[in-house]
């Protein structure tokens, strides 16, 4: 339907440009009916406090070691085994690291097979399906996305709003890049050039994000209202 509806529709919307020209086409996206709906989030849910990082830090037993956070359906077009790809040469290089995954799925035992085969029990962490994300990120260091594809990542968003910095594949649209401390990394590349953006982005000093995230847009309530506005108008 998605071809039809270019020339049906009174008005089109879409959560990026780039998710826009695939739905409706490169004409659409510049007319004065096409609008993005940003995928906002609850930013004061997701702002990041010190205090409550080190409180779920203990809560989980991590230490001194550098916390990876990815959020995402166990499915392929999340990419998990290239992920764990770069655990592996982490522990090579002798690394101290975790890596949290929450999410689940059909590749579930496959990859619960591919970390045993690693040995790396002890180091990537399969947490299923998570009512608290917002407490991992507080907890989590960096924030990382190996996506084969995407449109525009609403746990992108959250961790930006938790102050995270992110690394991202160069598959998910530059629009994710809200708060400047994103990295965009091939998957083309070899392994090693994720391990090395994830010690650039170590250096990052961590702060509160969450004004910048409403200013550009990203804050569930205004989109929301504007959204309810429009239908009523």
């Amino acid at each position: 339907m998605l071809y039809p509806l270019r020339f049906l529709a009174d008005y089109y919307f879409a959560c990026s440009d780039k998710a826009g020209e695939f739905c409706y086409g490169k004409k659409v996206i510049k007319q004065k009916n096409y609008r993005i709906i940003h995928n906002g989030v609850d930013c004061d849910k997701f702002e990041f406090k010190p205090m409550v990082r080190e409180e779920i830090r203990k809560k989980l037993g991590l230490k001194d070691e550098c916390v990876i956070l990815n959020v995402g359906r166990l499915e392929e077009q999340k990419n998990h085994r290239y992920l764990l790809d770069i655990a592996a040469e982490m522990k090579k290089q002798g690394k101290k690291f975790k890596i949290l995954i929450a999410g689940e799925g059909v590749l579930r035992s496959e990859l619960e097979n591919i970390i045993k085969r690693n040995s790396l029990e002890n180091e990537v962490l399969l947490l299923g399906l998570r009512e608290d994300i917002d407490q991992l990120m507080q907890a989590a260091d960096i924030f990382i996305l190996t996506s084969l594809f995407e449109g525009l990542p609403v746990a992108g968003v959250e961790a930006q709003a938790s102050g995270l910095p992110c690394i991202f594949s160069d598959t998910i649209t530059k629009e994710i890049d809200i708060t400047g401390r994103v990295q965009f990394v091939s998957l083309k590349d070899k392994v090693q050039s994720w391990i090395d953006a994830i010690f650039i982005a170590l250096k990052y000093k961590r702060e509160n994000t969450s004004d910048l995230i409403k200013r550009k847009g990203y804050d569930i309530k205004t989109e929301a209202k504007w959204l309810s506005d429009f239908y009523k108008n």
